[in-house]
């Protein structure tokens, strides 16, 4: 996969965990940066994001945000389905 995935997560969040147990299940490679540290969160916050999860898809060209936890919209663009 030549797609770079990182999920901004929190820890009380549900959706951010059903999140990465999903892409887990699917071998996905992801990072996870937890906003209780200050590095991560001021990077959330450069992306303007309003609520978690927040994934970033990163290629070589391009990048898109996925804003929560959209099973369709992400076996799509790391063409699962």
């Amino acid at each position: 996969m030549s797609t770079s995935i990182i999920v901004y997560t929190q820890q009380s969040c549900g959706h951010c965990h059903r999140q990465m147990e999903w892409m887990n299940k699917k071998h996905i490679p992801f990072e996870e940066r937890d906003l209780s540290k200050e590095d991560f969160r001021n990077e959330f916050l450069d992306l303007e994001g309003k609520g978690t999860p927040l994934t970033l898809l990163k290629s070589k060209n391009t990048s898109e945000i996925i804003t929560g936890f959209n099973e369709k919209m992400l076996a799509k663009r790391l063409l699962l389905d």
